[in-house]
């Protein structure tokens, strides 16, 4: 029974992912003021690429420290011995 339930949330995670991907808009991941500043650049274009990746490379540590803490209590979340009621 509990495979069943990993499958089923992993296709409802997998439905969400698949759904926000296709129908998200088109955002910006800069503050106003970077956009701002590099936009009055000769190569605002290629600066705002650049910058958009290095703001998505910034964020990869902290995303993957979660996951990681995460994946570890999920794990060992019941290390004491007691596995529940199985009458």
């Amino acid at each position: 029974m509990p495979a069943i339930k990993f499958v089923k949330a992993l296709f409802i995670v997998a439905v969400v992912c698949i759904c926000t991907a296709v129908f998200c808009a088109d955002v910006q991941a800069q503050c106003a003021m970077c956009r701002a500043a590099v936009q009055n650049a000769s190569n605002g274009a290629e600066l705002i690429r650049r910058l958009n990746l290095g703001i998505l490379v910034l964020l990869a540590p902290p995303a993957a420290m979660f996951c990681g803490i995460f994946g570890a209590v999920y794990r060992y979340r019941n290390t004491d011995g007691n596995e529940g009621d199985k009458n």
